[in-house]
């Protein structure tokens, strides 16, 4: 048995939604709510599962991590914390102000 995972192609942003298909096909995705976010390999290669293939997973693929599903996890921007187990946004960098000053005449 391979230990790999097959991949599919992206889901929409913002869905949060088991992606495991027997056959492969998107209109066979489990679809119920993603409860675990796995990050698959060095590619950044991530979906969501629900706990009952999250099981499945365990027994059967390799996987890089995973954290339970949030509301910043699949969002454009977040970032994924292994250290934390989670994905979050990074810090609001710091804005550098200029300030313009105009010769009035």
């Amino acid at each position: 048995m391979d230990p790999f995972v097959p991949k599919r192609g992206p889901r929409p942003v913002g869905q949060q939604l088991c992606a495991y298909t027997e056959t492969g096909h998107e209109e066979d995705y489990c679809n119920k709510p993603g409860t675990w976010h796995v990050m698959w390999d060095g590619d950044l290669e991530h979906s969501f599962t629900c706990d009952q293939h999250m099981e499945l997973i365990l027994q059967r693929w390799m996987f890089d991590d995973r954290h339970p599903a949030v509301g910043d996890c699949g969002m454009p921007g977040a970032l994924w914390e292994y250290k934390g187990k989670r994905c979050a946004f990074p810090a609001a960098q710091p804005v550098a102000v200029s300030e313009a000053a105009l010769e009035v005449r």
